[in-house]
Order: C-alpha cells, then sequence, then structure tokens
C-alpha cells in the first residue's frame, strides 16, 4: 500500500494539504464479491489456508532471532496452533489446539511473539482478546467481520477491484493529511449469525 501512496505523492505532491483533493477516487459500482477464507483439506506440511508451515517457522525464527530470542518448542507450539485454526483465536481455543499447551506459558509467548511481529492481537467487544499471525507471515492480506456481542472474528478477503479502489482512496487521505501510510486494515463490526439467531440478554434493573 505504501506503493499507491508514494506514487500519489509524486502525481499531486502535497497540493492537497488542509482541503478536499480535487481528484477522487471511487470504488467500482459492481457488487463486491466479499468471499470467506475457507479450510481446505490439509496436506502434509500445508496448514488449511495454504501456507507452507516451514516457511512460517523459518520466518518465525528468523525475527525472533533478529531480537536475541530462540524459538522455543513452546513458540513453535502456539504458532503451530495458529496454523491450525481457521481464523483469530482466544487463548482458550489456543490451548484447545495446542494439545498441551500450558496458558501461563502461552501468554507469555504471545507477547513475544507479538512484539517481534509473527503474531497480531486483536481486542474486540468480549472480555477475551484474539490472536492470528501477522500478515507479513502469512503473506495474506485480509480484513475481519467482528461480532460486537459474542466478540468471534471472522477473516475475510475482498475483491481485488475494490481493494486497489481502497489502497487509492486511503493514499488520498493520507496525501491530504501529510500522512506517510504503510498498510491497512479494515474491521466490519456488526453482529454474526449466532447472535443474531439468539435474542440480545437483557440486563435485570430490579
Amino acid at each position: 500500500m505504501a506503493g499507491v501512496w508514494r506514487e500519489h505523492r509524486e502525481q499531486h505532491g502535497d497540493e492537497h494539504h488542509g482541503e478536499h483533493p480535487d481528484r477522487s477516487y471511487s470504488f467500482p459500482k459492481r457488487v463486491c464479491a466479499v468471499s470467506m477464507l475457507r479450510v481446505a483439506p490439509q496436506q502434509p506440511g500445508v496448514d488449511g489456508s495454504g501456507l507452507i508451515a516451514s516457511n512460517v517457522h523459518q520466518m518465525a525464527a528468523t525475527k525472533l532471532a533478529a531480537v536475541s530470542q530462540r524459538y522455543t518448542a513452546n513458540r513453535k507450539a502456539v504458532v503451530d496452533a495458529l496454523l491450525r485454526l481457521p481464523g483469530p483465536a482466544t487463548i482458550a481455543e489456543l490451548l484447545v489446539a495446542g494439545r498441551g499447551l500450558a496458558q501461563s506459558s502461552t501468554y507469555r509467548n504471545l507477547v513475544v511473539l507479538e512484539e517481534v511481529g509473527v503474531v497480531h492481537r486483536i481486542v474486540t467487544s468480549d472480555d477475551h482478546a484474539r490472536f492470528e499471525l501477522t500478515e507479513e507471515i502469512t503473506g495474506q492480506h485480509h480484513h475481519h467481520l467482528i461480532c460486537e456481542r459474542c466478540g468471534v472474528i471472522i477473516d475475510i478477503t475482498l475483491d481485488p477491484a475494490v481493494e486497489r479502489a481502497l489502497e487509492a482512496t486511503l493514499a488520498v487521505a493520507a496525501t491530504a493529511h501529510r500522512f506517510n501510510g504503510m498498510h491497512h486494515r479494515v474491521d466490519l463490526v456488526g453482529i454474526c449469525t449466532s447472535c443474531e439467531d439468539t435474542p440480545a440478554r437483557l440486563t435485570s434493573t430490579g
């Protein structure tokens, strides 16, 4: 995305600073196809989304080594669990997927993995943070649907044409504010199907 912003600056400089840009970008009129990330049958060494596990582990080890940290068996197990899960997960979900992970060490390892850019933490409306591998590690750009009731997060990808239009629109906004954009994330907050089918709990005041 930084490339789009740089291109916009080269073409228009800072002419739009402090005012609305004359040039505007619009999203395609056709309906965007929003596709859920599906879990495919696993192959040896390949996770459900098609990621090569060995590549992910190598990148994680490199990032940790850069700050004199070791890629221990427990940290590898956390990454394995994140690879195995279909989307951002709570610590409780990681413990189930990790088979043998301890809660205290898992939390400590998540903190370290987040600090070095292997893991991304997402805070939603409930009391539980969720974790996923960073896009730098996976190479898979995506966005999120977040339920404001239960906190569940669903990974989604956008039609490439919509992604390009979104980047161009954000480039205009960044230029107008002399902001050096690097990447973007979109979180669409709403109500998931499960919560829509379940009446919201009423707080008793009596």
